[in-house]
């Protein structure tokens, strides 16, 4: 329910816990809102009662932002967002979403992934071992957007029907 924060209040969120949880007081309602309300730069999160766990799990978290700024990426592209708990039953550390900024904000997220580490296990049921990180990119919603927005020039027509496209680096 917290990842409702981008879209309601937290008085609405505090009622969908409350309604969930009914024994649940509401001032801890309110406390693990205050603590899942937070977007921004990770070494900007207030860490007050977190535990150990927890607190080394940021410390890689920091060390994945100052590699991204090492890259070039600026910390107005990327936040570090504590209510985005999306797919919880498979994914095992950092999750990733990527949205539309600008005038095309609108139109939300466009791509999302993250570290699984048993999620073949779930298809084949036994444990095999093997981890993996994922992204899924929503290629009919990107050129959704692109063609309503006319920033893709779709009158043009070839004979391919799939293109598959590589980038290397070096």
């Amino acid at each position: 329910m917290v990842d409702k924060l981008d879209k309601k209040t937290q008085f609405e969120v505090a009622q969908l816990i409350g309604a969930e949880v009914p024994h649940m007081e509401v001032t801890e309602i309110y406390k693990l809102i205050r603590k899942f309300d937070f977007c921004g730069e990770v070494k900007d999160l207030n860490t007050e009662g977190y535990g150990k766990d927890a607190l080394a799990a940021l410390e890689k978290l920091k060390q994945l932002f100052e590699a991204l700024y090492n890259y070039g990426i600026k910390p107005e592209q990327v936040q570090f967002n504590l209510s985005m708990v999306r797919g919880l039953d498979y994914y095992t550390g950092v999750v990733c979403e990527t949205f539309f900024v600008g005038p095309l904000k609108q139109y939300g997220s466009i791509a999302s992934g993250g570290r699984y580490d048993k999620l073949v296990d779930m298809f084949v049921g036994s444990e095999t071992g093997l981890q993996g990180v994922g992204v899924s990119i929503g290629v009919t919603r990107l050129f959704s957007v692109l063609h309503t927005e006319k920033l893709l020039d779709i009158s043009k027509r070839g004979n391919s029907h799939v293109c598959i496209g590589f980038r290397t680096q070096g």
